[in-house]
């Protein structure tokens, strides 16, 4: 008779699921301090948070470039753009619908949302033209770049194979982009978001990494970890020393930036094989990772719905938002996207798509 054993073998953990997971965390962080006691001062202060959003953001956009390579490449352009239109666009339009009436209003001294601006989000194009009418929803424009990134994908897709030429069209585009906002800035006019061309090389070096990713993860991971640090006290010393002004100063941000932060998702994607979690660890940055899309699209809502039970801002207060206001909404994005799913899922099987 086999005694069962209570041992509980580790399991290795997915780059993508720990990745996405640490992301999350760094945006919820971030994020805090519009809702209780800011308890990442000195890091504003030495503008470090500035590279932990890019960080997180750019993390999240290069993810996203990865895995539609991984998985997407080869559908058509109409299944691919069904796919997003379920899968993304339906929940960001709900996200829209509740940030309206609860975070914005909030976070802009009461003032809610015209029907302009909302219709503006609703066609996804706030980076194109940010601010156009009013402020922009904070965090959810982030949609807007995505599916800026969705077109350059669809474009560029069959490209991949040959590096050289997806690369130069890449640079092309960024560089038009900064040369056409930097130009209609000398005219008072405001065109795209100010980092539209360093999120679009996040994304698009995630989707050449997807395919080159055996011949990166050869270089040597000291490497990676040298030019990160590197990159990383260059930048932070370029964000305390001057603003950021001039296409010089402007073009030499971005490359640190993309250096400090590439370096870093590589050196996940090429230890993630050797680190092992327990079964419930493992468990729960799974559910973590699902539920991904839905934290990032309502936790400002959820939050600014705490505050009204508890505005004043104390420690216990913090508590309160923090200890057991990510839990919340945790739970309630899980919620929020496993309904969402079975949802779609009848939807689609009615309509046949």
């Amino acid at each position: 008779m086999k005694i069962k054993s209570s041992y509980e073998r580790p399991r290795g953990i997915d780059a993508v699921i720990l990745l996405t997971a640490i992301f999350l965390v760094i945006v919820l962080l971030l994020h805090h301090g519009s809702y209780t006691i800011n308890y990442l001062g000195p890091l504003h202060r030495y503008h470090i948070n500035k590279f932990l959003q890019k960080f997180a953001v750019g993390g999240f956009l290069f993810l996203s470039g990865f895995k539609l390579t991984k998985s997407k490449i080869s559908n058509s352009s109409r299944e691919f753009l069904v796919n997003r239109f379920f899968r993304v666009y339906l929940l960001y339009l709900l996200a829209l619908i509740v940030f309206s009436f609860t975070a914005y209003p909030d976070l802009n001294n009461g003032i809610f949302p015209s029907w302009s601006n909302f219709i503006l989000h609703s066609f996804c194009i706030q980076s194109l033209i940010p601010h156009f009418f009013q402020q922009d929803y904070n965090t959810i424009w982030f949609v807007s770049v995505l599916f800026f990134c969705y077109g350059f994908f669809l474009l560029t897709r069959r490209l991949l194979d040959k590096l050289h030429l997806f690369l130069i069209i890449l640079f092309i585009v960024i560089v038009a982009i900064s040369l056409i906002r930097h130009l209609a800035s000398l005219y008072e006019v405001n065109i795209f978001h100010q980092y539209l061309d360093t999120w679009l090389a996040f994304f698009s070096l995630g989707m050449v990494y997807s395919k080159n990713q055996k011949r990166i993860n050869r270089l040597n991971t000291k490497l990676f970890a040298c030019s990160s640090c590197i990159s990383f006290i260059l930048l932070i010393a370029l964000y305390n020393a001057t603003e950021i002004e001039g296409l010089l100063i402007y073009t030499i941000e971005r490359i640190l930036i993309l250096a400090s932060t590439l370096s870093l998702y590589f050196i996940q994607f090429k230890i993630h094989p050797h680190i092992y979690v327990s079964r419930r660890v493992s468990s729960f940055l799974k559910w973590i990772s699902y539920s991904s899309f839905c934290v990032f699209l309502f936790h400002r809502s959820i939050w600014n719905l705490l505050v009204k039970f508890w505005s004043d801002e104390s420690f216990y207060q913090s508590i309160f938002i923090l200890v057991l206001g990510i839990p919340i909404i945790l739970i309630l994005s899980y919620r929020i996207q496993v309904t969402y799913n079975q949802v779609i899922t009848n939807i689609r099987q009615r309509i046949s798509l």
